[in-house]
């Protein structure tokens, strides 16, 4: 089966991203011009950005949607998502998140998060460590920690985007 070029085509068709999400002059592309773009897709590939999306848009998620749809969701894309750059992105952000609930469920003196996740299962078997033991791979966990304790919701919702640009 012969390879499609329309992902490269696409991704050289994007503007440079600034080095940091805060830094930019002016957004880097419109919304709209976006979803042109992403017209160049293939059909398989275009169904993987529109689930990533509905997945990952917090905005999009339903406000009844429960810890556990959310976790059966991600373990469904563990099990089927082909794209391993994708797959790794997916991971990333559901890892942060989950480390900075499972912060926010020990400042409330809560059990460690539901989950089958491995950071999950680290976080409930060292929940009494200030960084769950996982501070080597996640260097930021004592700061998100410390802004949590500021209680400066855009500090927190700041330093959270800057952790997953930067990845």
């Amino acid at each position: 089966m012969a390879h499609s070029n329309t992902y490269y085509t696409l991704i050289g068709s994007l503007p440079t991203l600034p080095r940091r999400f805060d830094q930019a002059d002016r957004v880097p592309i419109s919304r709209l011009k976006l979803r042109e773009r992403l017209k160049m897709l293939d059909p398989q590939d275009a169904t993987v950005v529109s689930e990533l999306s509905e997945f990952l848009v917090w905005e999009r998620q339903s406000l009844e949607r429960t810890d556990e749809e959310f976790l059966h969701q991600y373990a469904h894309f563990e099990k089927t998502l082909q794209n391993s750059i994708a797959l790794a992105m997916i991971r990333q952000i559901v890892s942060v998140g989950s480390i900075i609930a499972g912060l926010r469920r020990r400042r409330l003196q809560r059990d460690a998060p539901a989950g089958q996740t491995p950071i999950h299962k680290q976080m409930a078997r060292h929940w009494e460590h200030p960084d769950f033991r996982l501070g080597v791979q996640f260097p930021w966990i004592s700061e998100m920690d410390e802004i949590l304790n500021s209680e400066q919701p855009f500090d927190v919702e700041h330093k959270k985007f800057d952790i997953n640009w930067g990845y």
